[in-house]
């Protein structure tokens, strides 16, 4: 008892001397972005923006965001001086005057530049002193001017001309203030103190009054002056240094409204530093050790005042004692300059008291309030957890003497006795005249009593948290533990009683229904449904409003009861209370529905309107039974709630709304990231000339039209609720909202037009603004005007006829291209048919050049015993032509392969100067007959090589044959045989000639298929394929052809080709071909007469289609063979079969059965598979010979063919077989037939 008696002493003296604190300040400072934390003035200017004056530059403030001002920032506007001495607004002009210590400066709102005057010695209608210490902007727009040295100037500014005032002594002026009448009054110290100016009605002096002032108990006279101050009975005020003054108009002097209590006195300073009236009529008064509150100045010296002053231990004191600067703004928010930073008092969010007295009897700790009870005497009672209760006295709260300190909830029917619940589970029943309490269990374990509910008949509903309820019999309260519980196991937060005997539990599982006649409960939960239902399981409280409709209170929002339907609903309206967490419920006296919002708010609401107010009253979460609770309504006067920090109490009928809203405004524009000012350049453009504010338009042209807007509103009072709505017409299809927190809209890549940014907002009362709307314009890139469009059309026309035209030209190119390539098509199809008509000729000029070749070689043969010359000389020329006629024919084959790429390079090892001098040598006749020189030349003695004898003897053949053509008379025609100079492994072959040459235009065209120089024709019956046939067998042969020519002067043409084995494929090479030299020559058999003994003529067969070269062979070889003829292979079968002759002729290409199928199916046959077989064809290729030898052929002629070669061929074969006949038989009269080599023998 002791302990709590010196704890409770200690505690009653500091409540003393903390007396009047009961007031909220916010404080900002430089870490919210203000320049420096002395704060020397502060004014608001139209728009809404404060203007805060520091001892280290000028601020902006919207509330929000500080923009400072300083000497050091980047470019040339900027302040001369960083150290603001005075600040007045010109609200006509939209100026606002700076005071510094180096010189006057001016700032145009509109245009946002700074104009500084200083002193010119130069020029006496400059400003004469560099330090200012006052400025004021009379009735008459003149600026009046007080320095620190040279008395008080006028600043004429249509003139720029300063002209200083007649004030002797007057030299530091301080104030400069004007009072109702016009008069202008001056403030100095020292060598003078206040003068009076009286002006006439234009603005000129008429008479000047000075006064001294006097400070009492000492000699000295005018002290330091701080304001001169006109109140609401235009009685006149000085604050000074040594105290305030008033005008004794009566006495015409001034009297100090001296302090007795010196303890007060000494506090206050006395300095007096600023005053202001409040809209209340209230004076706030800045001192050296607070701020005063008074009725009237007056008061002062009598101490019928507030102070309010910095306490280290309260956050929300004033933040330091020196208040140089008090301000209150349009909507009656006071601004407090002090020399540790920026205050705010805002009087609609200290309408909302909190009174920390139960902290500092718990060692300054924040106490867990538990509930609210009152006494019969009209006291608060307040029920704390581990700290008991407390009792209000006088606006304080003192602890009560009790013997149980950890209480739950409290309830008291009467206010005499008082029923407090425990967290053991027990009740604590306090009896408040007596002063007694006493503990009691009533059946609950562990579960603590969070609430109670008087049925009448002294009965209590007694709820705990976790173990249901029981109904208590206040007359016979026992330990008893057998009587009956309710809700069994539930966790309950409030009871209530309904009507017929229906108790309502709130819980946190639901809203129970329980009839306590019957026992009936019915419960109510969340429903998917969100149109009905309770909005969440969790109810937290539950009330019954004055028309009987019910309440409940739960963690997503409010819902209420709806008898007929017998189910809950959740309000949807308004919306800004929709979903929130409610904690607690209470009915005002005038039926108004007051709602406990977690996070820091309480709202009140109009239950048959739904009109609503939402308050921020710092008073915390309750997010567990755990935490402080407590929603008391005292009487008709005030409603308590457990805060946070202590109890916080306001009366519901005296609340003030703000309903002040003021326009919105744009506090920062941004253009590609860069913050626009009046007269910046962006993007070679100045979008903007004044302040966006006050014209409300800006032109941006094409590159400027990604930018975004920075928002506001001067709506002081508790902005961090401030809501706004935006739209931009013309973009945006609908009004889109935010808050506080978000106060930035960018828009990108905007669409050339005339656009309206509106935009309003709602203040923390929810008092909507009027619209304010801002002009847009988005101009036109030059490519998206009319002229460019009209450019464009013109462009446009001008390609469209051109593609037009070009369109005509192309079709008329593409008709004749398609014209073109039909013809060329025709062509083509015309040279392939004609090649295809020489090929299928030159195959059926064989068989015939057979007949002629073949009889006149025989006719040769014979003409050297029986003919004469001249017939030896005709039999020769039908045998040169018939031959020729046969390169011709075999040139026509070759080159129709060539193109269908059936031709087949074959090489073999080759000695090739003589193979060349071969065919060169063929040449000489052609040449001695032309009167030709022909040459042949070779570096190299001895030359061999790998190639194609075939095909590089047709590349010769046409090469020598064309130089001799085109060659004149006596002319000269060169070959030239030698190793590439780099590289051994290429032959370069050159012929050259001296003849009538090749134009330049042709010399590309020269190995066209079908091409004639336009200078050969007339010399020339050839086709045109020779070259085409060359290129096409030098490119065979892996190797490159040219050509260099002059007309009249000859050409040359050179050939390379590979000769080096590595440089061909392994089906390239033949390996198996011989050197000419090496050949063996095929014997020639002389002729035999013709004898008609056929029995020792062996038998043959000739199969061949043709009937005129099967007679002739047939006539050819009677003379010395038995011939059996046959017109296909099938016959030529049968016949082999019958007759099994020795020998077989066969043609290759026959109907029916040709020679090679003919051929494969005798060898294959056992009986007759021995009979060799010769095979004649016009299919000269080695491809084709070995297709030949591959199905058994023992010979293989090419059409034309030499007779003799046929016969030589025969007897050879027919000897050899009879030969091995002869050595492998014993017997004379063996059965073995002739031997061969037959497929059959294989198997």
């Amino acid at each position: 008892m002791i302990k709590r008696f010196i704890i409770f002493s200690l505690s009653f003296l500091f409540v003393l001397s903390s007396f009047a604190q009961n007031i909220k300040f916010e404080h900002y400072n430089d870490n919210d972005g203000l320049s420096h934390n002395s704060v020397r003035h502060v004014v608001q200017d139209k728009s809404g923006f404060l203007w805060i004056g520091t001892f280290s530059g000028l601020n902006r403030f919207d509330g929000y965001e500080f923009q400072s001002y300083l000497s050091s920032s980047e470019g040339n506007n900027k302040l001369n001086d960083n150290d603001i001495t005075a600040l007045e607004l010109d609200e006509k002009e939209r100026n606002i005057w700076i005071g510094t210590r180096k010189g006057l400066t001016l700032f145009d709102c509109d245009t946002q530049k700074f104009t500084t005057f200083l002193k010119d010695e130069n020029n006496p209608n400059s400003l004469q002193d560099e330090e200012i210490r006052s400025i004021y902007v009379d009735n008459f727009d003149r600026v009046w001017v007080g320095t620190k040295d040279n008395g008080v100037f006028l600043f004429y500014a249509d003139e720029e001309r300063f002209e200083k005032v007649n004030l002797p002594n007057f030299n530091y002026v301080k104030e400069i203030f004007e009072d109702s009448e016009g008069h202008i009054w001056i403030g100095s110290y020292g060598t003078a103190s206040i003068a009076k100016i009286n002006l006439d009605s234009v603005g000129n002096i008429q008479q000047i009054s000075t006064y001294s002032l006097t400070i009492p108990d000492s000699i000295e006279t005018n002290p330091y002056v701080y304001f001169i101050y006109e109140d609401a009975k235009n009685d006149i005020f000085v604050g000074t240094r040594k105290g305030l003054y008033k005008l004794d108009k009566r006495l015409n002097k001034f009297e100090n409204l001296y302090i007795e209590n010196k303890e007060i006195r000494e506090s206050l300073g006395p300095y007096f530093l600023s005053v202001v009236q409040g809209p209340d009529g209230k004076y706030w008064v800045g001192t050296l050790g607070g701020l005063i509150v008074c009725d009237g100045l007056e008061a002062i010296s009598e101490g019928d005042f507030k102070r309010y002053y910095s306490v280290l231990t309260d956050q929300t004191s004033l933040v330091d004692n020196l208040v140089s600067a008090l301000y209150f703004d349009a909507s009656g928010i006071l601004w407090i300059g002090t020399e540790d930073g920026l205050d705010k008092y805002d009087p609609y969010e200290n309408q909302f008291n909190l009174n920390k007295d139960i902290s500092e009897y718990i060692g300054n700790q924040a106490p867990r309030i538990r509930g609210f009870s009152k006494t019969y005497t009209d006291e608060i009672i307040v029920a704390t957890r581990h700290n008991g209760l407390f009792i209000s006295k006088e606006d304080r709260f003192l602890p009560l003497e009790i013997d149980q300190i950890d209480i739950a909830s409290i309830y008291s029917p009467d206010g005499k006795v008082f029923y407090c619940g425990l967290w053991n589970g027990k009740i604590l029943i306090y009896d408040f005249e007596k002063k007694t309490s006493k503990e009691v269990y009533i059946g609950f374990e562990e579960s603590p009593i969070v609430t109670f509910e008087n049925l009448g008949n002294n009965k209590l509903v007694v709820g705990s948290f976790g173990e249901g309820a029981l109904i208590l019999d206040t007359e016979n309260i026992t330990a008893s533990t057998q009587q009956p519980k309710l809700l069994v196991g539930s966790e309950i937060n409030e009871i209530i009683k309904g009507e017929d005997d229906v108790i309502w539990f709130a819980t946190e599982t639901g809203a129970v229904k329980y009839n306590a006649k019957n026992g009936a409960q019915t419960i109510y939960k969340s429903s998917l449904d969100t149109e009905k239902g309770l909005a969440h399981d969790n109810v937290s409280d539950i009330v019954f409003d004055k028309s009987g409709k019910l309440w409940a209170a739960t963690r997503s929002g409010i819902c209420y009861f709806d008898k007929e339907k017998n189910d809950f609903y959740p309000l949807k309206q308004p919306e800004e209370l929709a979903g929130k967490w409610v904690t607690d419920l209470l009915v005002d006296t005038n039926g108004d529905l007051w709602l406990n919002v977690n996070n820091n708010s309480v709202a009140r609401v109009n239950v048959s309107s739904l009109d609503y107010n939402i308050y921020h009253v710092n008073s915390g979460n309750r997010l567990d039974y755990f935490s402080s609770r407590g929603f008391y309504k005292f009487r008709d006067s005030n409603i308590y709630l457990g805060g946070k920090n202590g109890v916080i109490y306001f009366s519901p009928y005296t609340i003030k709304e703000n309903k002040l809203s003021p326009e919105p405004i744009i506090t920062e524009i941004k253009i590609q990231n860069e913050i626009l000012v009046p007269g910046m350049e962006i993007n070679k453009e100045i979008p903007l000339k004044e302040d966006f504010n006050q014209i409300k338009s800006i032109d941006l042209n094409y590159n400027n039209r990604n930018f975004s807007l920075e928002f506001s509103s001067p709506s002081y009072a508790n902005e961090k609720l401030n809501k706004f709505e935006y739209q931009l017409e013309g973009f945006d299809k609908k009004w889109i909202s935010t808050n506080s927190n978000s106060r930035t809209v960018q828009y990108t890549n905007l669409f050339p037009g005339d656009y309206v940014f509106k935009i309003k907002s709602c203040n923390s009362d929810g008092h909507w603004s009027p619209i304010v709307s801002y002009k847009i314009k988005i101009e036109r890139p030059f490519w998206l005007t009319y002229q460019a469009l009209f450019l464009v059309v013109l462009f446009l026309g001008l390609v469209l006829y051109f593609v037009r035209r070009d369109f005509k030209n192309r079709m008329r190119l593409k008709q004749e291209l398609v014209t073109e390539k039909v013809n060329r098509e025709r062509d083509i199809k015309l040279n392939n048919e004609k090649l295809r008509f020489f090929t299928n000729i030159s195959h059926e000029l064989r068989t015939p050049l057979t007949l002629i070749i073949g009889p006149v070689k025989q006719l040769i043969e014979e003409s050297k015993e029986y003919s004469s010359d001249y017939q030896k000389s005709r039999y020769h020329l039908i045998h040169q032509n018939a031959s020729r006629l046969l390169n011709l024919v075999n040139q026509v084959l070759d080159f129709r392969k060539a193109q269908t790429g059936e031709l087949k390079l074959k090489v073999s090892s080759t000695d090739i100067l003589q193979y060349t001098q071969n065919t060169f040598d063929s040449f000489k006749e052609f040449a001695y007959n032309k009167e030709i020189r022909l040459n042949f030349n070779s570096e190299n003695e001895v030359l061999f090589g790998w190639i194609d004898r075939d095909k590089y003897d047709k590349i010769l053949y046409n090469l020598l044959s064309n130089a001799i053509k085109f060659t004149n008379k006596y002319g000269h025609v060169d070959l030239f045989v030698r190793l590439k100079s780099d590289s051994s492994d290429y032959l370069v072959v050159e012929v050259s000639d001296d003849g009538i040459g090749i134009p330049q235009k042709s010399q590309e065209k020269i190995f066209k298929r079908f091409y004639q120089a336009t200078n050969s024709k007339e010399n020339n019956t050839g086709s045109g394929i020779g070259l085409s046939l060359v290129k096409a067998l030098v490119d065979l042969h892996k190797g490159t052809i040219s050509v260099q020519s002059t007309p009249n002067k000859g050409s040359v043409f050179s050939f390379e080709i590979p000769i080096s084995r590595e440089l061909y494929s392994k089906n390239e090479v033949f390996e198996f071909v011989t050197n000419i030299e090496e050949q063996e020559q095929i014997p020639k058999v002389p002729l035999k007469k013709t004898t008609t003994n056929t029995d020792i003529k062996e038998k043959i067969l000739v199969v061949e289609d043709n009937t005129e070269l099967r007679k002739y062979l047939i006539d050819y070889l009677s003379n010395y063979y038995k011939v059996y003829e046959a017109e296909n292979g099938e016959e030529g079968l049968q016949i082999c079969r019958q007759v099994k002759p020795i020998l077989c002729v066969a043609d290759v290409m026959m109907p029916v059965k040709n020679g090679i199928e003919f051929c494969e199916e005798l060898k294959n046959d056992e009986f007759i598979s021995h009979i060799p077989v010769i095979l004649l064809t016009a299919l000269s290729e080695n491809e084709d010979k070995v297709k030949g030898y591959n199905v058994g052929a023992d010979g293989y002629l090419v059409k034309p063919f030499d007779p003799s070669l046929l016969k030589s061929i025969m007897v050879n074969i027919i000897k050899s077989r009879l030969e091995l006949k002869t050595k492998f038989s014993d017997d004379a009269d063996s059965e073995i037939g002739l031997l061969t080599h037959s497929p059959v023998d294989e198997v």
